[in-house]
């Protein structure tokens, strides 16, 4: 009797055994199909199907203040038609209460304004004016701010870079920059992304608080400076919101 009850144990064991891995392929297999219904098309077709949005862990964005999750959905835009980027922003960052951090990064915004004063290249930041780029709307450009603000965790300041000039901004704050951490990211209608996926740093990043940029708030970012005729004020790109 004792040998039966062994054998109808075992045999119930590997039936168990043989449903969950019959369950496991089942799955691997369906998820299989999905990814190859999707495979080689447009993403932005789908857009509005919940299944195009990155799932699992890719699905969101966490906040390092707040721990928030961020619905896949809020990364892209629905209508982002533009296939080449034509504005940009470097954000030059500080600590507000160290003094040699602050003065290190008014040292590289210095020798910026210099450069655009000699017509080197054509980026906008606080100490630009109309005198260094005709037709410049002094009014817009974004202050100096000294302390977090939006998704910037320290101090910082904006500098926005249309296309046409951004290989040699960049090359300058390259050379320039010290020890200034730049966050460096595009304009685009998905500011989420432009903040996370789509961002690069120089030098040490900072982590970035991307709660504030859901879109239709004030920190989502839009083309700037249309007066100068350059990025995408002056390129049309047929179906684009953005202009």
């Amino acid at each position: 009797m004792r040998g039966i009850a062994r054998l109808a144990l075992s045999l119930a064991l590997a039936l168990s055994l043989a449903l969950e891995k019959a369950q496991a392929l089942a799955a691997a297999a369906a998820a299989a199909a999905a990814v190859a219904d999707t495979a080689g098309s447009d993403p932005r077709a789908g857009k509005n199907s919940p299944a195009w949005y990155p799932q699992g862990g890719a699905r969101y964005a966490t906040s390092h203040a707040t721990k928030t999750p961020i619905p896949g959905e809020d990364h892209f835009a629905e209508t982002f038609d533009v296939e080449t980027i034509l504005e940009f922003h470097f954000h030059a960052y500080f600590f507000e209460h160290n003094p040699q951090a602050k003065a290190d990064a008014m040292r590289l915004r210095r020798e910026l304004i210099d450069a655009v004063a000699r017509g080197d290249f054509v980026c906008v930041l606080p100490g630009v004016t109309a005198a260094m780029i005709p037709g410049l709307n002094e009014s817009e450009i974004w202050p100096i701010d000294d302390g977090p603000i939006g998704p910037h965790p320290v101090g910082q300041y904006e500098i926005w870079v249309p296309d046409e000039h951004l290989a040699a901004v960049m090359s300058f704050i390259m050379i320039h920059r010290g020890e200034v951490s730049i966050l460096f990211h595009p304009l685009t209608q998905s500011c989420i992304e432009d903040h996370s996926g789509r961002a690069m740093w120089l030098g040490p990043p900072f982590r970035l608080d991307l709660t504030p940029l859901t879109r239709g708030t004030d920190h989502c970012d839009r083309p700037q400076y249309r007066s100068l005729g350059l990025g995408y004020a002056k390129r049309h790109v047929a179906g684009a919101a953005l202009i």
